[in-house]
């Protein structure tokens, strides 16, 4: 989480062309993009059908935002 902060300071104050700038957000936001739609396959898909056979006491359906506060947690804790 500290390196995507940094990043997104780097290139506002770094002076570059707009164009670099733009395609340099854009990427992040690509990113940023896909990490939610893979939480949102494992919610969705994944979840349902492993952990419950792995953990006998999870939840089988938890919510989106409930697995998005996971991620964060895990990423705050690597």
């Amino acid at each position: 989480m500290p390196d995507f902060l940094e990043k997104l300071t780097n290139i506002a104050i770094e002076e570059k062309p707009v164009d670099e700038k733009k395609v340099e957000l854009s990427l992040i936001l690509f990113i940023v993009l896909i990490k939610f739609a893979l939480i949102y396959f494992v919610s969705a898909f994944l979840w349902p059908r492993v952990m419950p056979e792995i953990f006998k006491n999870v939840k089988s359906n938890p919510s989106f935002t409930t697995l998005v506060g996971l991620s964060v947690l895990i990423n705050l804790l690597l």
